[in-house]
């Protein structure tokens, strides 16, 4: 099924052509140039660095290899027939002229070179030889061993030709040959007429997949305009929503924004009103209270100098009280050492000398103790004493309690002196 399919194919799509390999000697592969005039059959080989002039016909079977990187050049009408094998070598290409008939099963094995107008028979062999133009070599002939055959020159079935001594003996082709040459128009023609069949065909081929060509571009064609007109429709029903669902969204986002943006200087607004508000709160309450410290300030500081001033008053209401209490204490302590003393035994002159000098130095004891209370407490006794209305003085004082003890201890001097006389006497 496959197989009928490829042979309905058009024959340049399906020939069995192909590229040499990399060699050493050749770095990049070449592929068969055929001209389009020419008709290889698909079941023909040509491979390689191979060059195929204009209305050549290439037989089924044939095998054209130029593998080994040097070319095969086949000219302008020539016939290769079925079987016939051309190869070159390395170094060792194949040129073949025009109107050059190699006929079925003959083998062309380069370095060789074949003129134009030349004729090999079936089976013949030519290697390592160059042909002239206009040759016949018959069937089954072998020419080589690097010999050269000028023009026009015949070889009979079955000859061997491998020497210059066979080259010089060979004749030119016969005036019979005309029958020769008849024979080889009428299959030039024939070949003529089978190559024209198969360039028709070939033509039909071609056309056929022209026709099939823009029927695929026309199918082409119209699965784009499909695309476009769906892509189209896409455009009006989802492209079209997308741009009414993004421009919601935009205006909703705007909207948004608007409200967020007016809410915040709102919420700044009011903050900034109650800022406001509690700063001048703030203010106030700062003044007011200033006011009231320095209220009470002024109050503490008029009640500590009060309280200074009563500290004051208190301190020498305080030291007087305490004078006061300490001096009776004080003329006791003074006058303390008389009151123990039992008798005193005055021993005077007529002048009486002794008792006026008891009496003035209690006298001189009572009148120090003002400076040295002063120097005690800064406090002057008689300034003190004399504040104090119907106070006397403490040197009134001092001088009355002296007065009081020296009477009581003249007295008990007297009381004594009497005890004394009458114990004596």
């Amino acid at each position: 099924m496959e197989r009928k399919r490829e042979l309905d194919l058009p024959i340049s799509l399906i020939r069995r052509t192909r590229s040499n390999v990399k060699t050493s000697w050749v770095e990049e592969p070449v592929s068969p140039r055929i001209h389009e005039t020419s008709y290889v059959d698909p079941m023909a080989v040509v491979i390689g660095d191979v060059t195929i002039g204009e209305h050549v016909n290439i037989a089924p079977g044939a095998t054209i290899r130029a593998d080994e990187g040097m070319p095969i050049v086949i000219g302008n009408e020539s016939n290769i027939q079925d079987g016939v094998i051309i190869h070159s070598l390395k170094e060792q290409g194949v040129k073949i002229g025009e109107r050059v008939s190699l006929a079925h099963g003959a083998i062309i094995h380069g370095p060789v070179t074949i003129g134009d107008g030349t004729f090999i028979g079936f089976g013949s062999v030519v290697y390592q030889c160059n042909i002239g133009s206009d040759c016949v070599i018959l069937h089954n002939t072998v020419v080589t061993g690097n010999v050269t055959i000028p023009n026009g020159k015949f070889i009979a079935i079955g000859s061997l030709i491998q020497d210059d001594t066979a080259v010089e003996a060979l004749p030119n082709v016969p005036e019979e040959s005309a029958v020769m040459e008849i024979n080889m128009k009428k299959a030039e023609a024939e070949l003529a007429g089978e190559l024209q069949k198969h360039i028709t065909s070939q033509e039909v081929k071609r056309e056929e997949v022209l026709v099939e060509v823009a029927e695929k571009k026309t199918q082409i064609d119209v699965a784009e305009q499909e695309i476009l007109r769906k892509q189209k429709e896409l455009e009006a029903t989802i492209e079209k929503q997308a741009e009414a669902d993004k421009y919601q969204i935009e205006k909703q986002a705007e909207a948004e924004k608007f409200k967020a943006e007016t809410i915040g200087l709102g919420e700044a607004e009011a903050i900034g009103t109650a800022g406001f508000a509690e700063a001048e709160a703030e203010r106030i309450k700062g003044i007011a209270e200033a006011e009231v410290i320095k209220a009470t300030g002024e109050a503490e500081a008029e009640a500590m100098m009060k309280k200074a001033e009563a500290w004051q008053s208190y301190n020498k209401a305080a030291i007087t009280e305490i004078l006061i209490e300490k001096l009776p204490e004080i003329a006791k302590a003074v006058a303390e050492p008389l009151a123990k003393t039992e008798k005193i035994i005055m021993i005077s002159g007529s002048s009486g000398a002794g008792v006026s000098k008891i009496t003035s130095g209690a006298t001189n004891i009572l009148a120090q103790l003002p400076p040295i209370l002063e120097g005690l407490s800064g406090v002057s006794v008689k300034e003190l004493i004399g504040k104090i209305s119907g106070v006397k003085t403490m040197e009134e004082a001092a001088a009355e309690d002296v007065e009081v003890d020296i009477g009581v201890a003249t007295e008990d001097v007297e009381v004594d002196l009497e005890e004394a006389k009458e114990e004596s006497g």
